[in-house]
């Protein structure tokens, strides 16, 4: 519950909505916000000195005094009326339909109304109601924690900030903003301009988040200040977003970026494919064939050893043509639909993110899909285990994958985290994990190696010459 209504300003000027608040006993206006004065075409001021039916036609006043009574009558605090069209005067004399969600507003030794207006043609064009202020901050998904300036204490927050920082807001509240672990100056204010929307660039930092369980939440930080000049208090929105849920949905929606170029590849390598065999049916077959008839006229008018030579020659053009004709047969054989290995290493590397709480950098060389099953079968545990020794281990801000295939078949997996300290031979201690990993390189005649780069981090790299499965089943 709120203490003074001076603690209401700061947030209802955050508002993207024209909003009153209004005592039901007499329906004076306490307090407008800088949009409803531009939607009544007069200042703020004067808004504050009228009465709620100032703002409804005539005809329409009487009743409205019986209504305001019988809301008042209702225990009904923090529930919202269905938002309905009604007539407003503007204070031209001019008339406006306005959409107008109410809702009681409990503070410290009254309760007063919340009005949130919109225009009808707005209203119309979303499908959505208009909720009481706190019940909209609540429903806003990401987090919102409203600050007094001088010094950085939080005087509110919505249900997603308590959610995110793992605080209710009763403990919240009073509190300074270093609780959170959050660094604050003014260079990360948004401009006043932007508050109203601008083009230029917007002053968003990374931060880490100490919740209150104790872990670390990364999460996307921007302050914007609450129109100090109107305001009773220089009062600071900071808004902030759960970074490791944007970082899956950009994740994801990478993936599938990945999945449609290696869909658009293939058919781009089917219709060259395609060209390809028109071409040989349509062009070096007939001349092939032309030279063969031009051969056997030489030929019928020939002998001897010159009749001997040409015969075998015309003889070598037909089984050219023959090689040729099975070539393209073998062009017009459908490929498959996508490459497996790019499939499987993608499923791999989308388990992982959603542990590291970022997207991998990933990158193929040269064609996977056609490689040895046997190979493929021992590279995919290998880079599940990497990435899981990443992820348990490494503390590493980025990630990257190279998969490339040419004589051997090669897997890097390259992190900026903390490097290892060798036990044994294995890095960061955990021995078993490593043994497996190059058991599967050896028992493919390959190695596996750990360095540690001039630029930090660790670099796996895992490595098979590439022969069939009967090769390796031999080894």
């Amino acid at each position: 519950m709120l203490s003074d209504i001076s603690n209401m300003t700061p947030i209802l000027n955050a508002l993207s909505q024209a909003a009153l608040i209004v005592k039901p006993e007499t329906g004076e206006i306490v307090l407008a916000n800088h949009l409803a004065s531009e939607l009544f075409l007069c200042s703020r001021e004067k808004l504050e000195t009228l009465v709620v039916e100032d703002l409804i036609p005539g005809r329409l006043a009487h009743d409205h005094i019986s209504l305001r009574g019988k809301f008042q009558a209702h225990d009904i605090s923090r529930e919202m009326t269905q938002g309905r069209a009604v007539s407003t005067r503007l204070l031209d004399g001019s008339e406006k339909s306005l959409v107008v969600s109410i809702g009681n507003l409990p503070l410290e030794g009254e309760t007063l109304v919340l009005a949130v207006l919109r225009d009808v043609t707005e209203a119309r064009s979303r499908d959505e109601s208009v909720l009481h202020i706190l019940e909209a901050l609540d429903y806003i998904e990401i987090g919102l924690v409203v600050l007094k300036s001088d010094p950085l204490v939080i005087v509110h927050a919505n249900q997603m900030a308590c959610r995110l920082s793992g605080y209710g807001l009763a403990d919240l509240v009073g509190r300074s903003l270093g609780t959170l672990g959050i660094a604050f100056s003014e260079d990360l204010l948004l401009p006043e301009q932007r508050v109203k929307g601008s083009s230029s660039q917007r002053p968003i930092s990374e931060q880490s988040m100490m919740r209150q369980d104790g872990l670390v939440a990364p999460v996307q930080v921007e302050f914007a200040r609450l129109r100090p000049a109107e305001s009773s208090g220089d009062g600071i929105l900071m808004i902030f977003r759960d970074l490791l849920a944007r970082r899956r949905i950009e994740s994801t929606r990478r993936a599938a970026e990945l999945r449609e170029q290696e869909e658009q590849r293939l058919r781009l390598v089917a219709g060259e494919r395609d060209r390809i065999a028109r071409d040989f049916h349509d062009t070096v077959i007939q001349q092939i064939f032309g030279t063969g008839l031009n051969l056997q006229g030489l030929a019928a008018s020939s002998e001897g050893e010159v009749k001997e030579r040409l015969e075998r020659s015309i003889a070598d053009l037909d089984s050219t043509i023959t090689e040729i004709r099975r070539a393209i047969f073998d062009l017009h054989q459908p490929i498959a639909a996508v490459d497996q290995v790019r499939t499987r290493v993608l499923q791999v590397l989308d388990e992982a993110e959603q542990n590291l709480g970022f997207p991998c950098a990933v990158r193929f060389e040269g064609s996977t899909s056609d490689l040895p099953q046997v190979c493929v079968d021992e590279m995919i545990p290998v880079l599940r285990e990497g990435l899981s020794n990443v992820v348990k281990h490494s503390r590493a801000e980025s990630v990257s994958v190279t998969l490339s295939a040419d004589s051997s078949l090669r897997l890097s997996i390259y992190d900026d985290g903390v490097g290892f300290d060798r036990v044994g031979s294995s890095p960061r201690g955990h021995q078993y994990g490593i043994e497996n990993m190059e058991a599967r390189a050896l028992n493919l005649r390959g190695f596996l190696e750990f360095k540690s780069p001039k630029e930090g981090g660790t670099l796996l790299l895992w490595q098979v010459p590439l022969f069939s499965s009967d090769t390796a089943g031999d080894s």
